[in-house]
């Protein structure tokens, strides 16, 4: 069973990603923002292989987070999906070069956000 690690940091959303990815199969992890999220991938991430996260969030942002990713060997291969309101193109450029998997802005189609879960986990 394939594990994704949800960042995101209101809850309901939290809650309902989870509930959502749990009825297809996947098991799931949450955080409320990228300081916590890390801390879990430094102690679980031979665990988790998918971190879906929102940009936006308090105590550091998804770029942040995924920068952290990227300088730890033991969890630089976790694919990241961002799952997000943010359309800057500036932003989404910034994050490209330091790499992630996709970026799906919000509000999102499901199928569209399992079908890039699928995507990432395969590669």
């Amino acid at each position: 069973m394939k594990t994704i690690l949800v960042v995101e940091d209101l809850l309901p959303v939290q809650q309902f990603l989870r509930e959502t990815l749990e009825s297809k199969g996947y098991e799931t992890l949450g955080a409320a923002n990228g300081i916590k999220a890390y801390e879990m991938l430094a102690n679980h991430g031979q665990r988790v292989n998918l971190v879906l996260t929102e940009y936006h969030m308090p105590n550091g942002s998804g770029l942040d987070l995924i920068t952290k990713i990227n300088e730890n060997p033991n969890i630089k291969r976790v694919p990241v999906i961002f799952l997000t309101s943010e359309a800057s193109p500036d932003i989404i450029e910034r994050a490209q070069q330091i790499g992630f998997n996709s970026w799906i802005k919000k509000p999102y189609r499901s199928d569209v956000l399992l079908k890039q879960i699928e995507i990432a986990l395969e590669q």
